[in-house]
């Protein structure tokens, strides 16, 4: 069921306009900056450098967005126990690696990340 939400909302798609729309964005900065400001070609990299670093970060947290979103769907679809079930097997797999590490290095939050979110967005609010 969480596949198959990938699908239904084309997150794949989603994904690679995000990543197009970037690249050409710091791309067509990189020509600004450089011609105005006279840069070398080494100047260039370590600020494309950057500039890559922290359009990853955003879209991680693209990304992120994505399997949660596949993630309540998937519980929509399926009985909350058997997602959560399949959280806890996650869990007990997973590598532990704090939220900071993945919002830097990985386009998948960790499985306690998703577990806490799933469980958060499915109790419903007492007021």
């Amino acid at each position: 069921a969480h596949e198959r939400a990938h699908q239904k909302f084309h997150h794949g798609i989603i994904r690679q306009f995000f990543w197009a729309g970037i690249l050409i964005a710091i791309a067509v900065f990189l020509g600004s900056v450089g011609i105005l400001f006279q840069l070398g070609i080494v100047e260039l990299l370590l600020l494309f450098h950057l500039l890559f670093a922290a359009s990853r970060i955003l879209f991680h947290f693209v990304c992120f967005s994505q399997e949660y979103e596949a993630d309540t769907f998937a519980a929509k679809c399926v009985s909350k126990k058997v997602v959560l079930r399949a959280m806890n097997t996650l869990i007990a797999e997973e590598f532990p690696r704090s939220p900071l590490f993945a919002y830097v290095y990985r386009t998948h939050p960790t499985a306690v990340m998703r577990k806490k979110h799933l469980t958060k967005r499915q109790t419903p609010k007492s007021f």
